[in-house]
């Protein structure tokens, strides 16, 4: 009886984790686009300020860099689910 509940729970376990895998990766792909988003963004800005020719590259990279902050912060996260699937494929590997 014990071997019943425990194959059972590590079904119900497997099952779990096979539905936060995928959460997880859906939200990897929602981060991925804002990543491309803002680093589209970021070359943007960058180019346009460049060409006007009345920012030195300082300034240019002052004014952009809480534009980078967010993408970093926005990688950040991205890794951290890949940690995350990692850990729940250990688990049941």
């Amino acid at each position: 009886m014990a071997q019943r509940v425990e194959q059972a729970a590590a079904d119900i376990l497997k099952l779990e984790l096979g539905s936060l895998e995928e959460w997880v990766g859906e939200q990897q792909v929602e981060l991925s686009n804002s990543i491309v988003k803002i680093g589209k963004a970021y070359d943007e800005n960058r180019s346009s300020l460049s060409s006007t020719a009345s920012f030195t590259e300082s300034e240019i990279l002052a004014y952009l860099n809480p534009i980078q902050k967010r993408a970093d912060e926005k990688q950040a996260a991205y890794d951290s689910y890949g940690e995350l699937v990692k850990r729940s494929k250990d688990i049941y590997s």
